[in-house]
């Protein structure tokens, strides 16, 4: 398809102009076409839907919850539960494919995560309770977003063996976190959203106590 919307719509609008002004036809011929025209505009436009009502995501993430696993091989992992909410602000449903986590230090070294499932966040955020079995919902990926859904998820990250960095090496201090999302219509990720937390020193302290870490921003002032 060569010509544009914008153009298309000028061809329209000079043959409406043609029809109303021209003496060649009486009112209800003149009457007749613009009908004609208009049904063929929209038959037109329906083709351009893509164009017009596209699928807009806006993904949103404040806080997050760590968590620390030592595996049957006694290696110590550890597991990030990120709250996104994901929007659909545009007027066609879209698929959410795939996403990712990086977290950045205040060094720039990148940790990239990935996610494999998501949780029962009733059990967790709300009962406290320690990440199982039980409340791991498997196979929840890709989900799709109707016109204005908004919908929260709460995925469990695993940072990636090839980060470049230790897993079990993270150190007290500032991080921003970076969502990466791939849409069904999409080739690639793209960044959607980051925000930034302080993981302070007592946070990485109570992991090692067994406890997980609820890391938030500080309450505005």
């Amino acid at each position: 398809m060569t010509l544009s919307l914008g153009a298309v719509i000028i061809i329209f609008i000079c043959a409406f102009i043609w029809i109303l002004f021209t003496k060649n036809l009486n009112l209800k011929d003149k009457i007749t076409s613009c009908v004609a025209i208009s049904a063929l505009l929209f038959s037109v436009l329906s083709l351009f839907k893509e164009q017009l009502f596209p699928f807009q995501l806006k993904v949103v993430g404040r806080d997050v919850k760590l968590s620390k696993i030592i595996d049957i091989h006694k290696e110590i992992r550890y597991t990030l539960i990120v709250p996104i909410r994901f929007i659909n602000t545009g007027f066609r449903t879209g698929v959410i494919d795939d996403f990712i986590l990086i977290a950045t230090d205040e060094k720039g070294l990148k940790r990239r995560l990935f996610s494999y499932c998501d949780i029962d966040a009733s059990n967790v955020y709300q009962g406290k309770k320690r990440i199982n079995q039980n409340i791991i919902n498997t196979g929840s990926f890709p989900f799709s977003l109707t016109p204005g859904e908004s919908v929260v998820r709460y995925p469990i990250f695993e940072q990636e063996d090839s980060s470049g960095v230790p897993i079990a090496q993270w150190i007290p201090g500032k991080y921003a976190f970076t969502i990466k999302v791939k849409t069904l219509n999409s080739s690639k990720l793209k960044e959607y959203s980051t925000f930034e937390l302080d993981i302070r020193k007592k946070a990485l302290e109570d992991l090692d106590k067994g406890f997980d870490a609820y890391i938030r921003p500080p309450l505005p002032n």
